[in-house]
Parts: C-alpha cells; sequence; structure tokens
C-alpha cells in the first residue's frame, strides 16, 4: 500500500468514533494507584505521534528509542513525544516533540486525526496519540522504525521482527 491510499484510509477512519476507551478499559492492568474512569484527575497530559514515510519498499513509521538520562521509560522504544507545555495544544506537542527528538519541522507533517487518549497509571501520564504523514524519509536515522519487511541483517538502528 503506498502512502496516499494510507493516508485516506486512515484519514476517513479516524473521523468515525474510536473504541479506545471501552477497549483500554478491558485491557488495562490493575494498578495500585486509584483510577477514575474517564477522568484521570492528577494525571500529566502528554502526546505521541505515529509518523507514517515513504520508503523505497513501502510505508514505515517511526519509534525512538529513549536515553538513559530521561526521567521516565528509560530505554524504552516509544513514538516521538513527551508532556504538554502550557499555552500549546496537545497536537502541537506531539509535533513540537518530534521536531525536538528527530528534527523534522512541524510545517512537514500532515495530521491525519488522533486516536483515543490512553492513560498510563504506572507514570501518571494520559498521552493523546497523533497520526500523521510525511512525504519523505526522515534523514535522522539515528532513529528506529519497524520494516514491514524485515531486513536479515539488521540494520543498526532498526527494529526487525
Amino acid at each position: 500500500m503506498d502512502l496516499d491510499t494510507l493516508s485516506q484510509k486512515l484519514k476517513s477512519r479516524l473521523a468515525q468514533p474510536l473504541p479506545g476507551a471501552a477497549v483500554q478499559q478491558q485491557m488495562m492492568a490493575r494498578p495500585q494507584r486509584p483510577v477514575v474512569w474517564p477522568d484521570y484527575p492528577g494525571f500529566t497530559p502528554a502526546a505521541v505521534l505515529i509518523l507514517f514515510f515513504p520508503a523505497e519498499d513501502g510505508v514505515y513509521f517511526y519509534l525512538t528509542q529513549r536515553t538513559e538520562q530521561v526521567q521516565h521509560h528509560k530505554g524504552q522504544v516509544s513514538l516521538p513525544g513527551g508532556a504538554w507545555e502550557p499555552g500549546e495544544s496537545l497536537e502541537a506537542t506531539a509535533l513540537r516533540e518530534t521536531r525536538e527528538e528527530m528534527g523534522i519541522p512541524e510545517s512537514e507533517v500532515t495530521i491525519l486525526g488522533s486516536l483515543s487518549q490512553l492513560p498510563v497509571p504506572v507514570t501518571g501520564f494520559m498521552i493523546h496519540p497523533f497520526v500523521g504523514i510525511i512525504s519523505r524519509e526522515p534523514a535522522d536515522h539515528q532513529s528506529c522504525y519497524r520494516r514491514s519487511s524485515p531486513d536479515p541483517q539488521g540494520a543498526p538502528g532498526s527494529i526487525t521482527g
């Protein structure tokens, strides 16, 4: 599937009601911290971006590997994103964090829509995922991404499987 077809399908589906909250409630771990569905008072807003881009043999999305120096989620593989800052929208948070982590200017990203918010009781973040596309493969090859066709050589910085 090419990027234009994927983009059209995602945009259409993201315009429909999302089942996230009901499914998340069924599947979530039972945390020690009390959880009040769906409000989650005191949770810190955060945003992430699922950024699709074309490459030579398909469409991919970026994941980053967090350093050991960050406060939360050390060494974890994650979507680009982070905590909301006062005065910005959650979409702007996802775009800013993507620029800071990957060097991709906000102006190059087309946001297709958003997914259901996701509470993370362990860290107290309320994650707001956004879906976007970029028309070119980002130059930052330090980030890792999942290949639809795994590279048997296990290219440095990529996640294969």
